[in-house]
């Protein structure tokens, strides 16, 4: 450990991510979206715990279209449990792209 008691791998890696959080505060903060002259396929979680709490309203103006389906689980669900249903809906949207 450090002369303090202190592991400096560990402060060091407590110190870059303060660096990455405060500038991904930075770009979110200055980020302004334009409009997209395309369609949109939305996947959200039944249980929702991150923001936005209604998509609709947040990116419709901002598309030409929106298409939004729900997916019943919580978010991290979607990404673990639930990642075949999630994987069956995106390949579904890129076969219907094409």
């Amino acid at each position: 450990g450090g002369a303090n008691g202190t592991n400096p791998a560990n402060e060091w890696t407590r110190r870059a991510l303060q660096r990455v959080k405060a500038y991904q505060y930075r770009a979110w903060r200055s980020y302004c979206p334009s409009f997209y002259d395309g369609k949109v396929n939305f996947v959200q979680a039944q249980i929702r715990s991150l923001f936005p709490d209604d998509p609709v309203a947040v990116w419709s103006p901002l598309l030409k279209g929106f298409e939004m389906e729900t997916l019943d689980c919580d978010h991290r669900a979607m990404l673990t449990t639930h990642a075949a249903s999630l994987a069956s809906l995106v390949s579904r949207y890129v076969e219907e792209a094409q």
